[in-house]
């Protein structure tokens, strides 16, 4: 269902030559399922029942990754001094022969890490200096083009290696969120994949080679995404990257909301296949990543709506597993008119056609998100309404906002600050359909009885001219 003809998704990375030793094994992205229940979810699970969602999504791969063959003793000790002295050598500057030969020393030391007791404690003891010195390594790259080198991709190979290995460089700590974040923004941020001919005017590479570069160094991002979803696998760490991913998801630049979308969608995706089953069992942000990923559903873009989809498959199947792992302790019967109701919803459109009409997605999650995360929701469509590039984005969000509230509306309790929100936006909203949409749900809110007061209490205070 993505977009497979898409720039970032096109092209395996290419070979790389190490210097010191041979590269560590890359793990099989693409296994298949392992047949039996999923640990922690009752064999009896009615989510398995759904239409259209298959059953795969919910199953976890084998971990099996293949090794290399152990390093010597002489091999590691002088991978171990390469790496020092490059973390050394803060008063020269290294060459790009010299930082390569360092990151593919480290990746070739995260095997070593399976065997070798001097080499985790030599990485535990080193780690803050080692992620001071990829910032650096990354900083350094020229700013705009720094993908159309060889060092930023390494630099995302070794965070891979390490991950794999349960060593993150990009999570547990402030200067690790600083890297990654960094990493973020200067990929999202590269110039559009049309605009490479032009920058090859002052470069002595052909447009072809960086083209290569870019999907081979694109690609290696991605990977580093899965990595750090797959080996491991909690909601904490999908916390981190959609507060990294959220700003660049409503850019106003196609190329980066494309790439973005891309991205969040790989995380999905690698999500819903490994969710780990560990406390806490609920993602605090559900409601407004929900409501992004169909408004992007929505997006003028052909191959970012396509993307978005695919991202809102998985995580539909990443919220059914929530909700029941939940429930089942909470009110299992809840769960099952929930169950049942999703599965009518989606019986009556094929998966293309129900995530090509983002209204039916607010219909569908609707059943399954709590008072908390519905106002999530609405308060991400308010701010959808302010997107005055894209009108058909804008018309996306009233129709998705008065879909929510009409078959959620008894069962709001931040109406207060919802009311607040829409009265202070109504006043400056001017195309006609998007106001008559706001007004219409306005007009639920108020035909409910327990919410009358409240309603006609914010219309009185705030100066809202209805005859625009």
């Amino acid at each position: 269902m993505g977009s497979r003809h898409s720039l970032e998704r096109d092209g395996p990375r290419g070979p790389r030559k190490r210097v010191h030793a041979p590269p560590a094994p890359r793990p099989a992205w693409n296994r298949p399922p392992r047949n039996g229940p999923i640990p922690g979810v009752p064999a009896h699970s009615d989510i398995s029942d759904i239409a259209g969602l298959p059953w795969e999504s919910f199953v976890e791969s084998p971990s099996q990754q293949i090794y290399q063959l152990p390093l010597g003793e002489t091999i590691i000790q002088r991978l171990h001094r390469d790496v020092q002295e490059f973390l050394k050598s803060e008063l020269w500057i290294p060459s790009e022969f010299e930082k390569l030969t360092f990151l593919r020393s480290l990746s070739s030391l995260s095997g070593a890490l399976l065997y070798d007791e001097p080499t985790e404690s030599f990485i535990q003891s080193h780690i803050t200096d080692i992620v001071r010195a990829l910032h650096l390594l990354l900083q350094e790259e020229p700013l705009g083009c720094c993908l159309l080198s060889s060092v930023s991709q390494e630099v995302f190979i070794t965070i891979t290696d390490f991950s794999y290995q349960e060593v993150h460089f990009l999570l547990g700590s402030e200067d690790r969120v600083d890297l990654f974040s960094f990493i973020i923004k200067r990929v999202i941020t590269l110039p559009p994949e049309e605009n490479f001919a032009q920058m090859e005017e002052t470069r002595s590479i052909g447009s072809n080679n960086s083209e290569c570069l870019y999907r081979q160094t694109f690609q290696a991002f991605l990977e580093m995404l899965q990595s750090l979803v797959i080996k491991d696998p909690h909601l904490e760490n999908l916390h981190v990257i959609f507060e990294l991913m959220e700003s660049w998801l409503q850019s106003v630049k196609d190329h980066e909301r494309r790439r973005a979308t891309v991205s969040m969608a790989q995380v999905l995706k690698c999500l819903s296949r490994h969710l780990g089953l560990k406390h806490p069992f609920y993602f605090q942000r559900l409601g407004c990543l929900v409501a992004l990923m169909a408004l992007l559903c929505g997006d003028p873009l052909r191959d970012v709506a396509e993307e978005a989809a695919e991202g809102t498959h998985h995580l539909l199947h990443i919220t059914l597993k929530l909700k029941y792992i939940t429930h089942c302790k909470e009110n299992h019967l809840s769960l099952r008119t929930a169950l049942k109701r999703c599965r009518e919803l989606l019986g009556h459109y094929s998966i293309l056609q129900f995530y090509s009409c983002p209204f039916k997605i607010a219909q569908v999650f609707e059943v399954f998100l709590n008072s908390s995360e519905l106002y999530q929701f609405v308060m991400t469509m308010l701010n959808g309404l302010d997107n005055k590039k894209h009108p058909c984005t804008q018309a996306s969000a009233g129709e998705l906002l008065i879909t929510l509230v009409k078959n959620a509306e008894s069962r709001f309790e931040t109406v207060p600050e919802i009311m607040g929100v829409i009265c202070a936006r109504l006043s400056i909203i001017s195309q006609l359909s998007i106001r008559q949409q706001v007004i219409s749900t306005v007009s639920l809110f108020i035909s409910r009885p327990k919410y009358t007061d409240i309603v006609l209490s914010h219309l009185l205070c705030y100066p809202v001219p209805y005859d625009r």
